[in-house]
């Protein structure tokens, strides 16, 4: 159940940081882009608090959880290694 919850957890982390991000590279005021950075401060404070309450108060498994969270980060590193294109030894592009 841990690592459920911290699978969950930082898949919807990493959608609402791809959202804030895009939102930031695409506004081209520097007002909006300020107020989307501020948003991503808010973001990062609530994914805390609900990593706290999830494993202090619902007594959600720390280390299942960390390995949960730990997904993502592989999938970040191995997706776009596994994507590329591939070339020979001595071809050029």
């Amino acid at each position: 159940v841990g690592a459920l919850t911290g699978t969950v957890v930082s898949v919807l982390n990493f959608a609402a940081l791809a959202f804030i991000a895009v939102r930031i590279l695409q506004n081209a005021s520097p007002r909006g882009a300020a107020g989307m950075a501020v948003l991503m401060m808010v973001k990062l404070g609530f994914v805390a608090a609900l990593c706290y309450l999830l494993i202090v108060r619902h007594g959600v498994d720390a280390i299942g959880f960390a390995i949960g969270c730990g997904g993502i980060i592989l999938s970040v590193i191995t997706v776009p290694l596994l994507l590329a294109e591939r070339t020979e030894l001595g071809e050029e592009r």
